[in-house]
């Protein structure tokens, strides 16, 4: 679960990051564990975004293979 407390957050998720909306302070959005996920600030300022994971494997995700590819371009192994 995702929580905007302070700014403008775009939240985007699914393979390719299709799916999006945006959060304003105090919006909530939960995305299920193991769905790929990204978070961009898009106010001018600085902004805070709080993350809450639970279940027995909050942390893994299933990266698209183009996220993996351009990952490994890049030097990051991910994890999985």
């Amino acid at each position: 679960m995702f929580v905007a407390l302070t700014g403008r957050w775009e939240v985007f998720w699914g393979p390719e990051g299709v799916r999006s909306l945006v959060l304003e302070p105090f919006d909530t959005v939960s995305i299920p564990p193991g769905v790929s996920r990204g978070f961009r600030n898009i106010a001018s300022e600085p902004a805070v975004l709080l993350g809450i994971a639970n279940g027995r494997d909050p942390g893994h995700i299933n990266w698209p293979e183009s996220v993996r590819a351009a990952a490994r371009a890049a030097g990051v192994q991910l994890p999985g």
